[in-house]
């Protein structure tokens, strides 16, 4: 998957985001601060496996309550994963 794919999905969580009711303030920051890292980071991501652990942990937080945040942030940590980041 190329970078431009990682862009599209990056702004498809995003908009899920700004969408999500009822989604804790704290969360939606630091799901909106991995988004930034990993979009400025982007083709140059092979170092900033951080931030794609931070992306896996944000997917977790969010399972219960917005499963379709889960569901796209976790597209982007595996197609960050195939890209080896």
């Amino acid at each position: 998957m190329d970078a431009e794919k990682i862009h599209h999905l990056l702004g498809e969580l995003h908009k899920e985001l700004a969408s999500a009711d009822a989604l804790p303030t704290d969360l939606a920051d630091e799901a909106r601060e991995v988004i930034s890292d990993l979009s400025r980071s982007i083709p140059e991501a092979e170092g900033n496996h951080g931030a794609v652990e931070r992306l896996e942990e944000v997917a977790t937080k969010f399972e219960t309550e917005h499963p379709g945040l889960a569901n796209a942030a976790r597209q982007i940590a595996v197609a960050l994963g195939r890209m080896g980041i």
